[in-house]
């Protein structure tokens, strides 16, 4: 396989050892892509600074059956400046964007939700937010529901028809009953649930936090 080079979104970064990073992005036309960046903790390291979660990367990768191997990395754009709240939800969207792609397989359109869902969670409430992405990432991967043949009341129904198509660039207002929004979440969540067969780790500390 060529080597990659693309644009990337860091969504997960683990410490191997004392002087080791093991970083996942999502990438724009590579899927998910996992590698190990030997030596990223040391502070001469030109890499090590840059692998952030939520950083957006230029990335030259050579591809491996396990992980591939780092070649080189450029900063594109910083982490955004998200409260403690706001990150904590961004942590959602990023583990389901993990969990429902795989390696090396292009998803231009959950790409661009990321990006586009990233940056609205510091305009609009951060809970809807997730939900739309959420909605809107099992659509983009095949694991939607068929709404013809899924019992939901008619008003989650309607929030749910609202985010799927909801623009993140120009977003405009939804009208949201608090009822609708919390059978909705119920719903979706249990779809994940449902797919992936694990609880969300980001979504139990949200749970633990309070928020």
């Amino acid at each position: 396989m060529a080597t990659i080079i693309d644009e990337a979104l860091v969504i997960r970064v683990e410490d191997r050892n004392s002087a080791d990073k093991y970083v996942t992005c999502f990438s724009r036309f590579h899927g998910r892509v996992r590698f190990s960046a030997f030596g990223a903790k040391y502070y001469k390291s030109s890499v090590g600074p840059i692998l952030q979660y939520l950083s957006r990367l230029q990335l030259e990768l050579e591809p491996g059956k396990i992980s591939d191997k780092l070649l080189g990395a450029e900063l594109l754009a910083p982490p955004p400046v998200l409260d403690f709240k706001q990150l904590a939800y961004a942590s959602v969207m990023t583990e389901v964007t993990e969990d429902f792609t795989a390696d090396h397989e292009s998803d231009t359109l959950v790409y661009g939700y990321l990006l586009d869902a990233l940056t609205l969670l510091t305009r609009k409430n951060p809970r809807v937010v997730v939900l739309a992405f959420c909605i809107k990432l099992l659509h983009a991967t095949g694991f939607g529901p068929d709404l013809e043949k899924i019992a939901m009341p008619d008003g989650a129904k309607e929030l749910y028809l609202a985010m799927l198509h909801l623009d993140f660039v120009r977003p405009g207002e939804l009208e949201i009953r608090g009822s609708d929004l919390k059978q909705l979440e119920h719903m979706v969540l249990e779809l994940i649930y449902y797919q992936i067969n694990k609880p969300l780790k980001s979504l139990v500390y949200l749970r633990q936090l309070g928020i």
